[in-house]
């Protein structure tokens, strides 16, 4: 048998004129249940008593009686058994843990209005620890979106944090990094959009990370309620977000020959320049082997025009469409033309072709370049 968990004045320990015994009367839950449980001299059906340590209020709070499974169930309360709930003490009346039993620690005051099944929990049930989480920091971009751009476009790309505290304590210091350079671009006290100012014009790829300090965090507490500081949080760095990456890239150029040009395709193409191709139609970014590139000539239209980088091949094909596929590279003039990116920056070397037909087409028909 434990010790009894509440202090009991000696001018108190003789209560309802019965001396208190270990056996018949408790003056905690905690030694009661040990009692039923561990005792073998308990008896099932015997009828214990829950006293009060409190002379002027009543000679015991409960009765309970061991039932098989050596569990106790309330069946009386008030002295005699009256109609009292036992959970519903007088205020005023309240116990001093003067030693830790699982997760009642030592000091903890008991009062009238705890809950007997949550004491019990308490002191006999497992201590589940709290999951501290730790901070973490993430970055995207935007106005534009971080990914791959044409060659030369001006940006001013906005960096957006997303700070989440977790458990640890209050951001200390946000940090913005542009790669290649030791200092941090942009600094502050908390998470916040950052502006890339001035806009530059994107010629090589461009990265951007951040990173964060913290303070402490706040110490959690288990699943009875007590404080575990195992685990706690303590003031320190975030790792680096991942890198926010924006990468240049060549476009594909295409579009139709819409009145007579009064040229041949090769004169066509001795004539072209770089604003020549970028009036085109805007293609794909970027183009790989893998994809084809359409145009699709109008009603009276003379030919149509392909552009792009010279790091693809030669077409494999290119084709007239609408019902049986007409092979017609072979009515196409082929030739180079260096093509600015946007913004009128650097050109680029471009694989160009164009076809120029003596009568204009009389129906909408799609042409389609292929490269393998």
């Amino acid at each position: 048998m434990s010790a009894p968990i509440v202090e009991i004045p000696v001018q108190f320990q003789t209560l309802n004129r019965h001396t208190l015994q270990t056996k018949r009367h408790f003056a905690s839950m905690y030694d009661m249940h040990d009692y039923a449980t561990n005792d073998p001299t308990a008896v099932i059906g015997d009828h214990l008593r829950l006293v009060q340590n409190d002379v002027d209020k009543g000679q015991f709070i409960a009765t309970y009686e061991i039932q098989f499974d050596r569990t106790l169930k309330l069946i009386g309360s008030g002295e005699g058994g009256g109609a009292e709930d036992a959970t519903e003490l007088p205020m005023g009346r309240s116990f001093r843990v003067t030693a830790p039993h699982g997760g009642l620690l030592q000091d903890v005051i008991i009062t009238a209005n705890d809950d007997v099944f949550s004491l019990l929990q308490r002191a006999f049930g497992p201590v589940i620890p709290p999951t501290y989480l730790m901070p973490s920091l993430a970055l995207a971009g935007s106005t534009p979106t971080a990914g791959n751009l044409e060659f030369g476009t001006v940006i001013s790309p906005t960096l957006n944090p997303t700070w989440v505290q977790g458990d640890g304590g209050e951001m200390v210091q946000y940090r913005l990094y542009r790669e290649g350079e030791t200092p941090p671009i942009f600094t502050n006290n908390n998470a916040q959009g950052h502006i890339v100012s001035p806009g530059f014009a994107l010629l090589a790829q461009t990265r951007f990370r951040a990173q964060a300090d913290f303070a402490q965090g706040q110490v959690l507490v288990d699943s009875n309620g007590n404080p575990s500081p195992a685990g706690r949080i303590e003031a320190g760095t975030t790792a680096f977000t991942g890198w926010v990456s924006y990468t240049p890239q060549r476009r594909a150029f295409s579009g139709r020959i819409a009145g007579n040009p009064h040229k041949s395709a090769a004169e066509w193409l001795d004539d072209a320049t770089s604003a020549m191709i970028r009036n085109l139609t805007h293609g794909v970014l970027n183009p790989n082997i893998s994809q084809s590139i359409t145009v699709t000539v109008q009603d009276g239209d003379y030919g149509c025009v392909f552009c792009y980088p010279d790091t693809l091949p030669w077409p494999a094909t290119i084709t007239q469409e609408g019902g049986m596929a007409l092979p017609i590279l072979g009515a196409f003039a082929q030739g180079m033309v260096n093509v600015e990116g946007a913004a009128g920056s650097a050109t680029a070397p471009y694989k160009c072709l164009v076809m120029i037909n003596d009568a204009p087409y009389t129906a909408n028909v799609p042409i389609v370049l292929r490269f393998t």
